[in-house]
Parts: C-alpha cells; structure tokens; sequence
C-alpha cells in the first residue's frame, strides 16, 4: 500500500532560505489579508513581490560565484575537462549573473586553447553583445573575437573585432596592442588605406608603444605599393 506523501511543516520549511522566505511572506499575508486587500494593499504586494525577487537574485549570484571559483580553480590547473563541466554548468544555469557573464568569457578561453575556433568565436559573440559591465573585460572579449577569425582567416573580420576592443580598451595597457592587431589584419585583408590610417595612429597616439617602430616600418613599406 502506497504511503501518503508527507507534508512538511513550516519550521521544516525553513530549513531551506528561499523556502523560508517564502512561509514568512505567506504567513505575512494571511495575518495581514485584511490590511493587504484595503486602500494599501496594492503597494504592500508589489513590495513583496520584490522582496521576493532580490532575494532570489542575490541567492543566484552567491550560487553563480562559487561555481566561477571552481572553474577558475581548475582553468588554473590546465584541467580543462573539469573546468567545462563547472562552466557550462554555470552558463546554461546561471544566464544574467555576473559570474555567469565571466563565465562564459572563460569558457571562449577554453575553446580557442583547445583550438576549436569556431565554438570559441560564437562564445566571444555572445559575451560582448550581452555584457556590459567591465570595459576591460570586454575589450579582451572582442580582443578574443578577433584571434578566432585569425584563426579561421577572416582578416576583415578579425580588424573589425580589433577595434572594437581598442575602443573599448580606453586606458586598458594592451589598447596599444588591439590598434595595432587591426592595422596588421587590415593589411592582410588587403585594406592597405585602413592599414595605413591605424598605423599612423598609432604612432601619434602611443609614441611610447613598443610597436611603434614596426608601425613605421609598415608605413614606409605600404606607402611604396
């Protein structure tokens, strides 16, 4: 004979925060049904509801940020199997959070070390057309975008995501670095006017780069063709 489910009572309930939170809001509203239902009433519901809310979100940060730490744990000790799990686990679960956001950056990282370009160039995408936090972290995102289509040739492209992340990069030390990526990709694509506009830039606007005297050198040499 099947036995009746048991039913769990509020101090077993509150054993679990959410859940809890839940019995306190539920028990609120049935002691206060009548203040709730009257003039009141709708501003004391909204302000659960995003009692609510902002409990849940902060409960998925904290969840998202420990899963990060392991994954970034494992990224550390070149264990990149383990670090997917945790990652993809992450991404999938975990969509909107911060962590979630770097997470997914990370899991571009893993792909292009494993040179699965394709998978990591669609993991860059997705990272810096969502996320919009740290400029500096999206600047190496569309720095990230840029390696795979050198990867996969697509100069044109590669330039593209280059600048992206110099103008992205603001005060960021590599800045310099991405400038010079898409002058030396446009080049590749055969843009030489493109080539030659961010190599002049880039030796009036970072004197001090330690690209400067290849970016001259190219000038020289593009002027003559």
């Amino acid at each position: 004979m099947l036995k009746a489910p048991k039913k769990f009572n509020k101090k077993e309930l509150k054993r679990d925060p959410l859940l809890d939170t839940m019995v306190k809001t539920q028990t609120f509203y049935e002691d206060n049904k009548k203040r709730i239902h009257g003039i009141g009433g709708g501003f004391i519901a909204i302000a659960l509801i995003i009692f609510m809310l902002s409990f849940l979100h902060q409960s998925s940060e904290k969840e998202a940020s420990i899963l990060l730490g392991k994954a970034q744990v494992e990224y550390q000790e070149r264990n990149y199997d383990k670090a997917r799990q945790f990652l993809e686990y992450l991404v999938d679960g975990y969509s909107g959070t911060t962590s979630g956001d770097q997470g997914l950056f990370l899991l571009a990282n893993i792909d292009f070390q494993e040179k699965k370009y394709s998978e990591a160039r669609a993991h860059f995408q997705k990272f810096v057309d969502n996320y919009s936090d740290s400029n500096i972290l999206l600047s190496s995102g569309y720095a990230g975008l840029g390696a795979c289509y050198e990867a996969e040739e697509n100069y044109a492209a590669a330039a593209e995501a280059y600048l992206k992340a110099w103008k992205a990069a603001d005060d960021f030390p590599e800045a310099h670095d991405y400038l010079y990526n898409a002058a030396i990709d446009f080049e590749f694509a055969g843009n030489i006017e493109k080539a030659r506009e961010y190599f002049s830039r880039l030796v009036e606007e970072y004197p001090d780069s330690s690209h400067v005297f290849d970016a001259k050198a190219k000038m020289a040499m593009l002027a003559v063709n």
